[in-house]
C-alpha cells in the first residue's frame, strides 16, 4: 500500500508506529464535546489492517456525532418550549409583572 492509499482515507493518521482515526468535531457540537478533534487508536501498526479497521471506527464516530446532533435538537426543542411557556406565564394577566404594572403609584 502506498501513501496515495492514505489519501483516500483523509482521517487516517499514523503517529509513531500506530494508526489512528482522527476526526474534527463539528463546530456546533463543541459545546457538548469539548475537544476539537477525536483520535481513536486502531490498535495496529499494519497499514492494510488499519485501512480495514478505519471504516468501522470512522462510522462509529459519525454515528456518535449524529446522536449528539439529535440530543442537541431535542434539548433545543425543550428549551424553546420552556421559553415560550415562561413568556406566556410572565406576560399573562396573573403574573407578578402584570400586577406590578397595574399598581397605582
Amino acid at each position: 500500500m502506498s501513501g496515495t492509499d492514505l489519501a483516500r482515507h483523509p482521517n487516517l493518521w499514523k503517529r509513531g508506529s500506530r494508526y489512528y482515526v482522527r476526526v474534527r468535531v463539528p463546530a456546533d457540537l463543541r459545546a457538548v464535546e469539548k475537544r476539537d478533534h477525536i483520535a481513536i487508536s486502531l490498535g495496529t501498526s499494519d497499514q492494510r489492517e488499519a485501512v480495514r479497521r478505519y471504516r468501522d471506527v470512522h462510522a462509529k464516530v459519525e454515528q456518535r456525532f449524529e446522536a449528539l446532533h439529535t440530543q442537541l435538537a431535542g434539548r433545543d426543542a425543550i428549551t424553546k418550549a420552556l421559553n415560550e411557556g415562561q413568556l406566556q406565564t410572565l406576560s399573562g394577566p396573573g403574573s407578578s409583572r402584570a400586577r406590578r404594572a397595574c399598581r397605582p403609584t
